[in-house]
C-alpha cells in the first residue's frame, strides 16, 4: 500500500470513529434532533480526531500522524 493511500485511509477511519463516539455519546446525554446530533459530532470529530500526512520525498514516504493532544508529528 503506498503511503498516501495509508494516509488517506488512516484520516478515514479516525474521523468516522470518532464521529460515531461523539454521536452515539451526545445522542445518551442530550435529547436534541438528528441533524443537530450529526453537525456538532462532524465537527467535533474534526477537531478532536488525529491527521494524518505524508512526507514529500520520492525515495522513502513516510506516514505521520498529528494530533491535538501530541506535541510534534509521529511517525507512524
Amino acid at each position: 500500500m503506498r503511503a498516501k493511500n495509508k494516509s488517506l485511509f488512516l484520516n478515514f477511519i479516525s474521523s468516522a470513529v470518532f464521529f460515531l463516539i461523539f454521536r452515539f455519546g451526545l445522542d445518551f446525554f442530550v435529547n436534541w434532533e438528528e441533524f443537530n446530533l450529526a453537525f456538532l459530532s462532524g465537527v467535533l470529530a474534526l477537531v478532536f480526531s488525529p491527521k494524518f500526512m505524508t512526507t514529500p520525498d520520492v525515495k522513502n514516504p513516510k506516514v505521520l500522524m498529528k494530533w491535538i493532544f501530541m506535541k510534534g508529528h509521529k511517525e507512524v
